[in-house]
């Protein structure tokens, strides 16, 4: 994806912390698979093999295309 991904919280919602640094690590899971600029990402795998036969992905994968699909 090459996005940069910044969460900003107020100075003083330090409890919010550890949700926000969830959040970064989704958005990197996410970039890891989806990722065409990435050598081990799902994307580039997929997108390097060639069939006119479905090919197999992940669970997180295929329901992320789903709900992309539905958006």
């Amino acid at each position: 994806m090459g996005c940069r991904f910044e969460i900003s919280l107020p100075a003083t919602d330090a409890a919010r912390v550890e949700a926000g640094r969830k959040a970064l690590e989704e958005a990197e899971r996410v970039e890891a698979m989806l990722s065409p600029q990435r050598e081990t990402s799902e994307i580039t795998r997929l997108n390097r093999q060639t069939s006119s036969d479905p090919l197999p992905v992940s669970a997180d994968l295929f329901a992320l295309v789903q709900y992309c699909a539905r958006l």
